[in-house]
């Protein structure tokens, strides 16, 4: 009988959670940090843009939802 779990696929992507998680656990500081600089950055270089692409995404997903489109169900129920 062949397995629901992608093994390969399941572990790398929890051993990658888990070093993640565990940084920030044990070095909030360091990383709230990095995080702020690169935020920082991400918004100094494309201001406006980075705004504008944010809220067309928000529409286009709110448009999305109540098309035709919508109603289309990913699952078997």
């Amino acid at each position: 009988k062949k397995s629901l779990i992608d093994w390969p696929f399941f572990l790398v992507a929890f051993l990658s959670l888990f070093v993640l998680c565990s940084i920030v656990f044990f070095y909030p500081k360091v990383t709230h940090t990095w995080l702020e600089q690169m935020h920082m950055q991400l918004t100094d270089m494309t201001g406006v843009l980075y705004l504008w692409i944010g809220f067309s995404s928000l529409i286009f997903l709110i448009w999305a939802a109540f098309s035709k489109h919508g109603q289309i169900r990913l699952g078997k129920k």
